[in-house]
């Protein structure tokens, strides 16, 4: 059996007076690239002018309007580290990767092993939101031993070990992690992003008896996809015209959605699964290059409402994106030297995450298994319903909230915490 390695979350003094260095030199734009660009053109100028000030200072803002008190970089990151630090971290080798994990455990002897899958620009640190929740104990069902590891390439963890590595193998491994080396019979799973493919692939092993997602990749039917193409080619205006005699509002805000990703938002898709590395190298480099590059994507996949972007006056204070859990993953992604082996499964998925719609024997094994989702408003791109068993899924739990977005674990940690907790409740098998 591997053997475990208990670890402290804790980066070396030295690498942190780097990070400062790195700071202090930061080179930024006078003006932005265009008058009044906004975050038309990407990051806003301003914005990561002041999150950069803020992040050199350590005191970011939080979500109640409060800040981190301050004392410089090295001393947030301290404080950082004691916050990630309560519950146990781990290092095993699987396959030859070194892979960390992170684990709340519930005082309740009927707790559910759960494990959660992150996806990019996330980590580990998103379900920091959840872990307290999802793991004491509860009049309202099921409790659970939350377990998180770091994709490999991300985080503590180590990189695949070779080229064509997908999340089907990683999958592969975090179920050994699961059965094997932590000797759970059975277990449930949870994810986002690539966190939601990773979760339907563990769904085709034995151990994973039930599993739940907030994002998944629409597999839209043939009318559908018919108006998708028209509006592509230049028939501005069809889907939306058409879209509110097929769906619910909810709905048709996804649908809407995901056609503007597809047309302003993929860019950064297009780079990171053809030419990583360029990319990569540079923001192993820079802190900055990493924050502005990931402010885009958490700006633009996040509630209106979430404090990082929102005015104060109409922040939600029980959204957990804001400043200094922004910083949080970003900092983490430059400290443990990550970002460019973070965009490997761009590169190495293919159109395997496309598949996971379309192939019914690629998830066969799991055909039957109990299915859950949650929607959020502000997914990048999600899917009506009724689109949902078309991606070969036993769908038996779905619930949609008025707030939330992509990284759902933190943008709205109550509800997607409950859902997981009443899904499971019902629908886990017990022995």
């Amino acid at each position: 059996m591997a053997t475990l390695k208990p670890i402290r979350f804790e980066f070396p003094d030295a690498t942190l007076e780097r990070l400062a260095r790195r700071l202090d030199d930061a080179h930024l734009p006078d003006t932005p690239i265009v008058p009044d660009a906004g975050w038309k053109y990407g990051t806003e100028l301003g914005k990561l002018k002041q999150i950069l000030a803020d992040w050199k200072s350590g005191a970011p803002a939080r979500s109640d309007g409060s800040h981190a008190e301050g004392g410089g970089v090295q001393k947030w990151w301290k404080g950082v580290e004691k916050r990630i630090n309560r519950h146990p971290h781990f290092l095993v080798e699987i396959e030859g990767i070194s892979v960390h994990y992170q684990i709340a455990k519930s005082k309740d002897p009927d707790a559910v092993p759960l494990i959660f899958s992150h996806g990019w620009p996330g980590s580990f640190f998103e379900a920091d939101l959840i872990l307290d929740r999802l793991s004491a104990q509860s009049d309202k069902g099921t409790s659970f031993h939350v377990v998180v590891p770091s994709l490999p390439g991300y985080g503590l963890s180590g990189p695949p070990p070779r080229q064509g590595w997908t999340l089907q193998d990683t999958a592969r491994v975090f179920d050994t992690l699961m059965t094997e080396v932590l000797g759970y019979k059975s277990y449930a799973a949870q994810g986002g992003d690539w966190g939601y493919a990773v979760t339907r692939f563990l769904a085709n092993h034995p151990g994973c008896k039930a599993y739940h997602t907030n994002f998944i990749v629409p597999n839209p039917p043939m009318y559908a996809s018919a108006i998708i193409a028209a509006e592509k080619v230049g028939a501005k205006g069809l889907a939306a015209r058409t879209m509110p005699w097929l769906f619910s509002d909810f709905e048709t805000g996804l649908v809407k959605r995901g056609l503007d990703y597809l047309d302003q938002g993929f860019g950064y898709y297009s780079i990171q699964s053809t030419k990583p590395a360029s990319l990569g190298y540079g923001m192993h480099d820079s802190p900055v290059a990493v924050l502005s590059w990931f402010l885009d994507k958490f700006q633009g996949w996040s509630d209106p409402g979430a404090p990082a972007f929102a005015p104060k006056s109409k922040a939600d204070s029980s959204s957990g994106i804001n400043d200094e859990n922004l910083l949080i993953n970003v900092t983490l992604y430059w400290l443990s030297g990550t970002i460019h082996t973070s965009f490997l499964p761009y590169k190495e998925m293919g159109g395997l995450m496309y598949q996971l719609g379309t192939d019914r024997k690629l998830t066969a094994p799991a055909r039957d298994k109990p299915y859950g989702h949650s929607g959020f408003p502000y997914e990048l791109a999600g899917s009506p319903k009724a689109w949902i068993p078309r991606c070969g899924l036993n769908l038996v739990f779905y619930r949609t909230h008025e707030k939330g977005g992509h990284f759902a674990a933190l943008d709205n940690p109550e509800a997607l915490a409950d859902d997981v907790r009443d899904f499971f409740t019902e629908s886990f098998p017990r022995a």
